[in-house]
């Protein structure tokens, strides 16, 4: 992780960060360092004097291998799980992964803030940034909210430690790929609401189906105190599992929908006119209430999202003219579903989804494009990551679905030839990101709409930028502040 997480006023003294570890400590410089901490970071080239550096493992990195570069940089001290040969005051525990979410967890804990947790398999960053707005629209700069996705066991911590005292509502995502890491985020969030936006077809290489990927989403309710909500979508197929953990926890659960067949406590549809139509039942806090205004973000799914966040921020008492507020000025963030338009007099609108990909997320941003009034229209599609021994099945899934649909599909990668064949002749495959890149001028010059999207992996922001390059552009779509992907 990059960014420094300054602990606001009142720094944290090396005697209450001992106190946080204290069942993991295993060894403790016989003197202990002056002064306090001001940040607490994993990333050596940001360490300086008031830092403590947490050396943490990694798939390509160990930090225990700059313990030496954060003591020539003047860092305080570092949290280790083996001692290293540096001049630094070394704080020996049984691991720096649970050390930094307990540290973590104790400033949540001195903040007092009411936190919003957001879990779910899609749509976790733009309903977490939706409910950060809200939150700013009441309460401007005593909120605060995970930046970019940073949602794992690394950014979950950061997150919360970049919190400045007197922060009194936050946001924070919370994500998984394997089973009880969510339960594990949870607690060291220790939220007053959490918000589950679905559960789908992610990371199915690493968990047993969508009702596991509820099942291990929902665990975050277990964080929640006797007052605390779960919110969650009664029109997902999945809703019983979260009822139940909800009923087991002893905690009120409220439920979201845009499905009008459905049960909820409050839901978006559209009128006649195009505007969000929010409705909220009595059993919401706040009451039963009906809100209209103009709602710029496409597609079923967005809406979904909007209806989550509206009703979590009523558990915590936010006003709906900040919900209206908040919303009618929403816009997709770049990479998760951004409408970017050009301006060189081509009439060209690039969705750009090149962030992440499911099988059910691709059909969501497909509906998207065929909703999209421009008379001709291409699905740029690469390949979606850990999706397990059904790749070739989810694949062709989303490639009879584009043929349902009527689109055009250009394909690109490995996996994403089954879903060129199930396409049929309306398909066109390319084996590489570069040969896709090399095409890209064949694309229709005007009139036109394209949908760009595959998982992260695949690096399907060049194809965005290469777009953006053929055409003048008015690329004012929003950016997560740490994300550009």
């Amino acid at each position: 992780m990059s960014s420094v997480q300054r602990l606001g006023l009142d720094a944290l003294w090396i005697k209450e960060a001992l106190e946080a570890v204290e069942g993991l400590l295993l060894k403790a410089p016989e003197t202990l360092p002056e002064g306090a901490i001001d940040a607490v970071l994993s990333d050596s080239r940001r360490a300086g004097p008031g830092t403590l550096f947490v050396a943490l493992p990694g798939e390509r990195f160990d930090g225990h291998d700059f313990v030496a570069d954060v003591a020539r940089r003047g860092a305080t001290a570092a949290l280790v799980a083996r001692p290293v040969d540096a001049d630094i005051a070394q704080f020996v525990v049984a691991d720096t992964v649970e050390a930094y979410g307990a540290i973590a967890a104790r400033y949540r804990r001195e903040l007092g803030a009411r936190i919003v947790a957001v879990a779910g398999s899609n749509g976790k960053t733009t309903t977490t940034q939706m409910v950060a707005a809200i939150m700013r629209a009441a309460h401007g700069d005593r909120t605060a909210s995970t930046a970019g996705n940073f949602n794992n066991h690394v950014g979950v911590p950061q997150t919360l430690l970049s919190f400045p005292r007197g922060t009194e509502y936050a946001v924070v995502e919370a994500g998984m790929n394997h089973p009880g890491e969510l339960a594990r985020l949870a607690d060291w969030i220790r939220p007053d609401t959490v918000l589950l936006t679905n559960a789908q077809r992610e990371h199915q290489e690493f968990l047993a189906g969508v009702r596991e990927t509820a099942w291990e989403n929902g665990l975050a309710v277990a964080a929640l105190p006797d007052s605390g909500f779960a919110v969650y979508p009664s029109d997902d197929a999945s809703c019983d599992v979260w009822a139940s953990i909800a009923r087991a926890r002893g905690v009120r659960a409220l439920t979201f929908a845009t499905d009008p067949a459905v049960k909820a406590d409050a839901r978006m549809t559209l009128d006649e006119r195009g505007d969000a139509v929010l409705r909220f039942s009595d059993r919401t806090p706040g009451g039963a209430a009906c809100l209209v205004f103009p709602f710029g973000m496409a597609g079923e799914h967005n809406r979904h999202n909007a209806a989550g966040a509206a009703l979590a921020a009523r558990t915590l008492g936010l006003p709906d003219s900040a919900i209206v507020e908040a919303l009618t000025n929403f816009r997709a963030l770049r990479g998760r579903g951004a409408a970017i338009r050009t301006e060189d007099g081509s009439d060209i609108t690039i969705y750009d989804e090149a962030y992440n990909a499911n099988p059910d997320s691709m059909k969501a941003a497909m509906r998207i494009l065929v909703e999209d009034p421009s008379p001709a229209k291409v699905f740029l599609m690469g390949d979606m990551g850990e999706v397990g021994k059904d790749g070739p099945a989810c694949h062709a899934e989303v490639g009879a679905y584009a043929r349902e649909l009527g689109l055009t599909l250009w394909t690109c990668g490995e996996l994403s030839q089954y879903a060129a064949e199930a396409c049929g002749e309306r398909a066109r495959r390319f084996a590489t990101v570069a040969e896709l890149l090399e095409h890209l001028t064949e694309l229709p010059a005007s009139k036109a709409a394209f949908t760009v999207k595959a998982s992260h992996s695949m690096g399907f922001d060049r194809v965005v930028a290469r777009l953006l390059e053929l055409h003048a552009r008015r690329d004012d779509a929003p950016r997560n502040p740490t994300n550009e992907n």
